[in-house]
């Protein structure tokens, strides 16, 4: 297949391979050494470093270098993210081969990257021939001299919400716990050493410090999104985890940014991060537990039911609001100075001005660390300054970032469900029951639109009202007083949210969950049972007889018994074997069956009935008639059959049963209705009295 401009191979470690590549990386070798990962480690705690965790750490390298040296969108502008796919096949030379090339190790490092990264990564690993020092980065110089000794492993970035998490720790669990740092700038290094001293201080010297950093020649470094940086600060982590002994790792990071749902139509896939996505931890924890060997080994974000407004307050609340104006959240650090540590128009500033502002914590925070003010200034001015126009703030992003949050306000559970689909991707990793995450995460971004209507009536204090009539210095059109006050701001920037119509009745496969709704009420969600298959069956055939291994093919593939007509089957049988057979339709089928037929008689028997009408319940009848005379005796009994065949009959009953009782849990009117027109026997057959009016929107595949 000819390669498209999007896909190059890169090759790590001086892997064996004589054809083209675009990138050779490596560790290692005089004149070739480009890569240079470092992690200051103590000897008191690591006497040895595995092979397979120094493999990780190498992996997680040569991926975060490789990310940086491909451009996206080949450097043209590309709103709809047509060139912003990009493919990856690395070959890289590692010590055990054996592991890193079992399919299940590939598959959940490839599944891993391409959700996080929106990038498509195939591995190639090959028998290291040359071992490289692994003195030359792993620094066994150091002495930990902790008080207490570490149980607790989190990722510290000097962001608000990760200082919002060593707080928690630290002072609010008491947890002696080591904060492992990316070393990626000197520019704000007073910055960092302030917060972290501080935080030595105040929690009674119970944080430890570990520093790491992956620098390269500068000619590697062309894209800047960095979309897989996570992996790199996560093999880090879970290395230093795995030799303390601690089967966790943690992310501290607010439930909006994690799960990155696009609050601008302009963010579309992996343009919203996935850094700390549940997903994405999830096959973090998934990976690392295959390496270390570790089936306990946990990766969780606790902020992820929190707004970055809640973090603020729980800094404040631990006395900790003078490291507000230390912290660093901007996105775009290669603009950063010593003097200013915030671009103030980034997606990332904007949460971090709007989580102050609603927390009240303003007051903490310096304004002159923003470049830019977005709410008197001008946003667009900046444009020039990003060579990949991708996500360069404009005033539309604004614009739409606040008047998305006026429309969550307005918007129901089934809305914001439609609104943002892309919450499907976390439901099923949230640790929860799917349908209580789905009303966990409207919940969290109703109170995110709560705070960011806070901020809209902080803009309407007399301070920025006065600057706003002051007209011989007048505000520029993209700042966002004025794009708040503009008249034709809703229909010039962002199309107004209809609602979809929905069916009253639903029963519909998305993923691993079934979307149930009942009589026009609220959309829920029911995790994947095999019951729900053979419901979705007998719902998309209402008043039909359906065999059972139509129904459950999975319990009858193998069965080669037939069902016999049950007089034939009593012929020329003891007494002693005749004990092994039972009914093949219990009592309660036969007599909703006879209800029915009973039912569409008197239908037929109504003047001026539909002529169309009158032709399907003749039918119908005729079914009826045929099934009563193959399942029942003489004088209406059951016919018998094989107590093997009873067995399996029974196993899809209670396979429907278990499904009517999790529904009856969220949902008690729609199991009643399941319960009492899904009738079993020799083939089951769901019952629509009311044909007209329950009409069930049916889809079985995900």
């Amino acid at each position: 297949m000819e390669k498209t401009n999007n896909e190059v191979t890169i090759v790590c470690n001086h892997a064996s391979y004589k054809g083209e590549c675009f990138q050779r990386l490596n560790l290692f070798g005089k004149d070739q050494m480009n890569v240079f990962p470092q992690v200051s480690l103590f000897a008191e705690y690591f006497q040895e470093v595995k092979a397979r965790l120094i493999d990780f750490i190498e992996i997680a390298t040569f991926i975060y270098v490789a990310d940086q040296r491909m451009v996206r969108c080949q450097g043209l502008t590309d709103p709809h993210a047509f060139r912003w796919h990009r493919k990856f096949n690395m070959i890289i030379a590692v010590r055990d081969v054996d592991f890193w090339n079992r399919p299940d190790v590939k598959k959940t490092l490839e599944t891993l990257l391409q959700f996080l990264s929106d990038d498509k990564y195939c591995f190639q690993f090959v028998r290291m021939i040359e071992c490289p020092p692994q003195q030359q980065y792993l620094i066994f110089d150091n002495k930990m001299g902790a008080k207490y000794p570490p149980e607790r492993v989190m990722l510290f970035s000097g962001g608000l919400d990760s200082l919002g998490g060593a707080i928690e720790s630290l002072m609010g669990d008491g947890v002696p716990t080591v904060l492992v740092r990316h070393k990626s700038s000197w520019k704000h290094k007073e910055r960092y050493e302030y917060i972290e001293n501080e935080l030595k201080r105040r929690s009674g010297d119970r944080s430890i410090l570990f520093t790491f950093k992956a620098q390269k020649s500068g000619k590697l470094s062309k894209e800047y999104t960095q979309r897989s940086r996570s992996i790199l600060y996560f093999a880090f982590a879970a290395v230093i985890a795995n030799l303390l002994k601690i089967d966790e790792v943690r992310f501290y990071e607010n439930g909006p940014v994690s799960l990155n749902l696009p609050m601008s139509p302009q963010v579309i896939g992996g343009k919203a991060t996935r850094t700390t996505h549940p997903k994405t931890l999830y096959f973090f924890q998934q990976l690392f537990r295959m390496i270390s060997e570790r089936p306990n080994f946990k990766v969780i974000n606790p902020f992820i039911d929190k707004t970055k407004s809640e973090i603020v307050k729980l800094i404040i609340s631990h006395d900790c609001k003078d490291l507000i104006n230390q912290s660093m959240s901007c996105a775009h650090s290669w603009q950063q100075t010593s003097l200013t540590k915030h671009c103030g128009v980034c997606s990332q500033c904007i949460d971090r001005r709007v989580a102050i502002i609603a927390a009240a914590g303003e007051k903490f925070d310096d304004k002159d660390d923003y470049v830019t003010d977005f709410f008197t200034e001008s946003v667009d001015s900046h444009y020039e300054d990003f060579d990949d126009y991708f996500d360069a703030p404009n005033k539309n992003l604004l614009a739409s970032y606040f008047l998305r949050a006026q429309q969550i306000q307005k918007m129901n559970c089934d809305q914001f469900q439609t609104s943002f689909p892309e919450i499907n991707s976390a439901l099923l990793y949230m640790g929860k029951d799917p349908l209580n995450a789905a009303q966990d995460i409207y919940r969290l971004y109703q109170r995110l639109a709560k705070d960011i209507q806070a901020v809209i009536q902080y803009a309407e204090t007399p301070i920025f009202l006065e600057r706003e009539r002051d007209l011989d210095n007048p505000l520029p059109d993209d700042c966002l007083l004025r794009l708040l006050h503009r008249k034709t701001q809703s229909s010039v920037i962002e199309t107004k949210f209809i609602p979809e119509k929905k069916p009253d009745y639903m029963f519909i496969r998305k993923g691993n969950v079934w979307v149930i709704r009942y009589k026009g009420g609220e959309e829920r969600y029911q995790p994947d049972l095999d019951g729900c298959n053979i419901i979705a069956k007998l719902l998309e055939s209402p008043n039909t007889h359906i065999e059972y291994a139509e129904l459950f093919p999975e319990l009858f593939a193998h069965d080669d018994t037939q069902v016999v007509d049950g007089d034939e089957l009593m012929n020329g049988m003891t007494v002693s074997n005749r004990e092994n057979y039972i009914p093949v339709c219990d009592v309660k089928a036969i007599r909703a069956i006879k209800d029915r037929k009973e039912e569409l008689n008197a239908l037929l028997h109504t003047p001026d009935y539909p002529l169309e009408k009158r032709e399907q319940y003749e039918e119908e009848i005729k079914k009826i008639d045929k099934y009563l005379s193959s399942s029942t005796k003489i004088g209406g009994k059951p016919r018998d059959a094989n107590k093997t065949e009873k067995r399996k009959r029974d196993r899809c009953r209670s396979l429907v049963q278990s499904v009517i009782k999790a529904i009856k849990t969220f949902d008690p009117d729609c199991a009643e209705h399941l319960k009492d027109n899904i009738s079993f026997g020799s083939a089951p057959m769901y019952t629509n009295q009311n044909p007209d009016v329950i009409k069930w929107k049916v889809s079985r595949n995900s």
